[in-house]
């Protein structure tokens, strides 16, 4: 899709098309390396016109956002990662799926952790470090990448003094990046705010878990770097 940029911006949004662009490979891929590595398409992605963006934690959510997609208007980009399905079987459809607002998977007060599509399933084994070192975080799947729904973001900030994301895209100008945006266009400068995500380099090749602890965004690591910081 990076090769392809000109092509979704002038071919497709400037002229507000509904085409779907399912992308898979998002993320790290392991042992096809650097060259393959999805890394940079929440950043691109993020400038297109009309544009809006899914990122699903597991195989239910990726197929319930195919469906939901379908009747979407403008350009739709739903990325997910490579690998193998996690859940022991698919659920079913869900009746409607929620376009605008991020899942709340655990409630819990100050700390809010963001998880951008795939990464929502590390940021469970952080809540899990946090909870076991008597911290309460509340743990969101963002579902949405763009557009941002002020209305949901504004309730988990209202209830949280930590903001935490966690992305497998570069940190510049991904996930972590609209969040702290969002937080600045509506006024929130009182809270602290810890982006986790993929460095300012390309990466090299290697096994997607022993890539994530080389990063440090694995979820135990996210977790010990908090402690550290808060």
């Amino acid at each position: 899709m990076q090769r392809a940029y000109d092509q979704i911006m002038h071919d497709v949004a400037l002229q507000n098309l509904h085409v779907v662009f399912v992308l898979d490979r998002a993320g790290l891929v392991g042992s096809d390396g650097p060259t393959h590595h999805g890394a940079f398409d929440l950043s691109f992605l993020r400038t297109v016109p009309g544009m809006t963006i899914m990122a699903p934690s597991d195989e239910n959510e990726l197929r319930d956002m195919i469906t939901a997609s379908i009747n979407m208007e403008g350009p739709v980009a739903i990325r997910y990662p490579r690998g193998t399905a996690l859940a022991e079987e698919l659920l079913p459809p869900a009746a409607t799926f929620d376009a605008k607002c991020p899942k709340v998977i655990e409630q819990g007060k100050d700390i809010l952790l963001l998880g951008a599509g795939f990464m929502t399933n590390e940021l469970k084994k952080t809540a899990k470090v946090l909870k076991e070192n008597g911290y309460n975080p509340t743990l969101v799947d963002a579902r949405i990448i763009k557009p941002l729904n002020e209305e949901c973001y504004r309730h988990l900030f209202d209830s949280h003094k930590v903001i935490v994301t966690l992305e497998d895209n570069t940190r510049i100008g991904g996930y972590g990046s609209a969040v702290m945006e969002l937080m600045a266009d509506m006024g929130y400068t009182d809270k602290k705010m810890f982006r986790f995500g993929l460095p300012d380099h390309f990466v090299e090749q290697g096994d997607i878990p022993g890539l994530y602890k080389l990063l440090k965004i694995d979820g135990e690591s996210v977790a010990k770097q908090l402690m550290e910081k808060l």
